[in-house]
């Protein structure tokens, strides 16, 4: 819904804090809200801002014929044909949001309590959400907000991406049912251009990761965890295709993966890697800190010094990537031009990455974003959206070339 008054107290109150991400997003101002919504709403405005970021760039490939076929298909499934107009008018609304969402000079504000005020929540139809064209604020129902997922169809994220097409892009709400907007998008109605929850389902079924990983692993049954920002996404790898494919329920914040642990993750990880020994754990570093999740459970943070005994000095203060290779136990973190290869958690040797890797591409001998075994035996390597086989160095490419589609999602508001 994208009726509401402007209030002018919303705009000149309340404590900010200044998030940021794969680009820098706005800052985000709250009202009523306790803290613990406060911790949340942050992580939605940063998870959003990853989402926004990844329709330009997905956009971006169709405009220049260099999509996968899963986004075109996922165009196709919610704009119709993918014509350059249609691309360029898509565009134009993320562009839109884009300008104020990047605008560190921005503020968004969070509402939870002019809902309370219009009583909307008690309504039949019970809008979840409420804002206004041009005004950067987004009035929430919170007993309605708090119970949806991290991010899906309908969920936290893609309701604020759906009220920021009515503040920046000047959509209404033509139709919420999932089934209608694919209607018109198959018979190229153009409603869909102008259908805010068009937009809504389009971003949720666009792969947020297809730039670059911060972070990798594979476990032991196969399933690869990687992170983007505050967002981890569970993905099986299809040799036969190439191509990842998101598991259902992913992507999650990361804080709601490690609900326990006091490491600061709200703004991503620097390096995960899974181990088996002496007990089947994930680590997850960030700077100089290591926390080692347990089966869910987190055990205190420690140095990362703690762990890794007589590491070099290079690497004591963080790593850029980590990997541990399940069947020899052997770990690689690696640090700028550099890579520690230990048996487990103890320390044997340092070298550059050229050393252990002679042939590798030029752009990757100065670091990696972030490294892991897809099996046995395949070791990869990524840097800023690209991809190397460490196993074999003439199998490369652009990462976004091995994702897979977004699940198909029927659900209906």
């Amino acid at each position: 819904m994208n009726e509401i008054q402007d209030n002018p107290e919303v705009l000149a109150s309340p404590a900010m804090v200044e998030p940021y991400g794969p680009k820098h997003p706005c800052k985000i101002g709250f009202r009523n809200a306790t803290l613990k919504q406060e911790a949340e709403l942050w992580q939605v405005h940063i998870g959003t801002s990853i989402y926004i970021w990844g329709c330009l760039q997905a956009l971006d490939r169709l405009a220049v014929g260099t999509a996968i076929d899963a986004e075109i298909k996922t165009f196709n499934r919610w704009f119709g044909d993918n014509t350059p107009e249609n691309i360029q008018t898509v565009r134009t609304v993320f562009d839109n949001i884009a300008a104020g969402l990047f605008d560190v000079q921005n503020v968004l504000f969070y509402d939870l309590d002019q809902m309370r005020q219009y009583k909307v929540c008690n309504q039949k139809n019970g809008d979840i959400a409420m804002s206004s064209h041009g005004v950067w604020t987004i009035t929430l129902c919170e007993k309605q907000f708090e119970v949806l997922p991290f991010c899906g169809m309908t969920s936290k994220v893609s309701t604020i991406v759906h009220e920021l097409t009515h503040i920046a892009g000047k959509t209404v709400d033509h139709s919420y049912k999932v089934a209608e907007c694919m209607w018109w998008a198959e018979c190229n109605d153009d409603r869909v251009f102008g259908n805010a929850s068009s937009y809504q389902y389009y971003a949720a079924q666009t792969l947020p990761m297809s730039y670059k990983f911060d972070a990798a692993t594979t476990d032991d049954e196969s399933n690869t965890y990687i992170t983007l920002g505050n967002l981890m996404i569970c993905c099986k790898y299809n040799s036969a295709d190439n191509e990842f494919r998101i598991e259902d329920e992913y992507p999650k914040a990361i804080v709601d993966v490690l609900p326990e642990s006091r490491l600061d993750s709200s703004m991503g990880v620097d390096s995960l890697a899974y181990f088996q020994i002496p007990t089947p754990s994930f680590c997850f570093t960030k700077g100089n800190e290591v926390v080692q999740d347990f089966e869910n459970a987190p055990t205190q943070i420690q140095p990362i010094t703690a762990l890794w005994q007589n590491l070099p000095t290079a690497f004591q203060d963080g790593f850029d990537a980590l990997c541990c290779q399940l069947h020899t136990k052997d770990s690689f973190i690696t640090k700028n031009d550099k890579v520690a290869i230990c048996s487990g958690f103890d320390f044997q040797i340092e070298q550059t990455i050229v050393d252990q890797w002679p042939t590798v591409p030029v752009m990757f001998r100065a670091g990696f974003d972030a490294i892991l075994f897809l099996d046995l035996y395949t070791q990869l390597a990524t840097k800023d959206g690209q991809y190397v086989d460490l196993s074999d160095t003439q199998n490369s490419g652009v990462l976004v070339s091995m994702m897979g589609p977004a699940p198909a999602n029927s659900e209906d508001k």
